[in-house]
């Protein structure tokens, strides 16, 4: 959690040092702990996966630098169990990151990729590389692509988006359940243009979201990794079945309707006091109109 005051703050596991609080501890701490050392941060993102070694939390600060703790031998050589700076990183206006890897997006809209390809998924976006950390080096995207505006990365997943300034989009990244939309299902080395005229994206586990100019909404890959395959729907409409390219699906059909207003019958009232206090159990919730 990232406070007005620009300090930063963190719950649950801290077994690398990703809380930053100067600890390791493998007993998850249900009560935010502050991180040590930051004042000015303007956003915090938490990666890697809870059976690895490589958890950490990546901080902006509001100069544009970045920090991390924990990741020892994934993000940075050592681990740290309070933020440090990671050098070569500058002008920083976004972070985002998977379960391996760490993108920065620069004022000018470059991207820079850092972090630790995990055996053969080459995740990176910089081409192979071979199973040592990366340094923050710089994304080539294909020619003609516009400066990057906004990026998307699940840190449970292995693959990563991109949006330019013309609303195109590039993926890059692991590809077993066509979550980069490309077609196939083979892992890209480097960014791939993947769609047009998009204003949003989301890149999840096994699938991703686009949400074009004209609001309609398109997903590719599957719903999830096959041993979960009952836990819901990316499809809302549409047949859950895995698909390999950018296919439009339609929220407002019924029983969806995720994207209608929703009325309960009558006008909501506007209330001039509300208490609520929780003893154990037992809760004594009163209002006024």
């Amino acid at each position: 959690f990232v406070k007005n005051d620009g300090t930063v703050w963190g719950a649950g596991t801290n077994e690398n040092g990703e809380l930053g609080n100067g600890n390791i501890s493998n007993i998850p701490t249900s009560s935010p702990v502050q991180m040590l050392g930051v004042s000015n941060a303007v956003r915090a993102i938490a990666l890697g996966r809870e059976y690895d070694s490589n958890k950490c939390t990546i901080i902006l600060i509001k100069d544009g630098t970045v920090k991390i703790t924990g990741g020892g031998g994934w993000y940075q050589s050592e681990g740290s169990t309070v933020p440090v700076s990671i050098q070569g990183l500058q002008n920083i206006v976004d972070v985002k990151g998977h379960a391996v890897g760490a993108f920065a997006l620069d004022s000018s809209g470059k991207v820079f990729s850092f972090g630790r390809n995990r055996g053969s998924l080459q995740t990176l976006g910089v081409g192979y590389y071979n199973d040592t950390i990366l340094p923050p080096t710089r994304i080539i995207f294909p020619d003609g692509a516009a400066p990057i505006i906004a990026l998307s990365a699940n840190n449970d997943g292995y693959s990563s988006m991109a949006l330019d300034s013309n609303h195109n989009v590039y993926s890059w990244g692991w590809n077993l359940y066509g979550q980069l939309g490309d077609g196939s299902t083979v892992t890209k080395l480097f960014p791939k243009l993947i769609a047009t005229n998009a204003i949003d994206i989301f890149a999840g586990e096994t699938f991703s979201y686009i949400l074009k100019a004209d609001n309609t909404l398109w997903a590719t890959g599957r719903s999830g990794h096959p041993a979960y395959s009952n836990n819901g729907s990316i499809w809302m409409n549409l047949s859950d079945t895995q698909r390999n390219v950018f296919t439009q699906i339609d929220p407002p059909i019924s029983p969806i309707n995720l994207c209608a207003p929703k009325v309960w019958g009558v006008v909501p009232i506007k209330l001039s006091s509300f208490t609520c206090v929780a003893n154990g159990n037992n809760a004594i919730i009163s209002w006024q109109s």
